[in-house]
């Protein structure tokens, strides 16, 4: 997300990563956002599919890396 935008809203969200053909990948972020006031976020989720893949943080840095055993990482809210 740019860091242009003032106002966004979202809930729900799932982001998955499987990187079958390169287990070594790693992603940093699942999402990334301004933190403004008006841009917020609730009910985030990563999961790694397969036990290939990971992704550190589920918003910008905030929330834990994802396990490797298909066990979401949540964030309830952001910021």
């Amino acid at each position: 997300m740019a860091n242009t935008v003032t106002t966004f809203e979202a809930w729900g969200l799932g982001s998955y990563c499987y990187f079958n053909v390169n287990p070594a990948v790693v992603s940093a972020r699942a999402y990334e956002a301004p933190q403004v006031a008006g841009v917020k976020w609730h009910n985030l989720s990563t999961v790694s599919l397969g036990d290939v893949g990971l992704i550190t943080n589920v918003i910008n840095t905030t929330g834990p890396t994802t396990p490797t055993n298909t066990t979401p990482a949540t964030v309830t809210t952001y910021p």
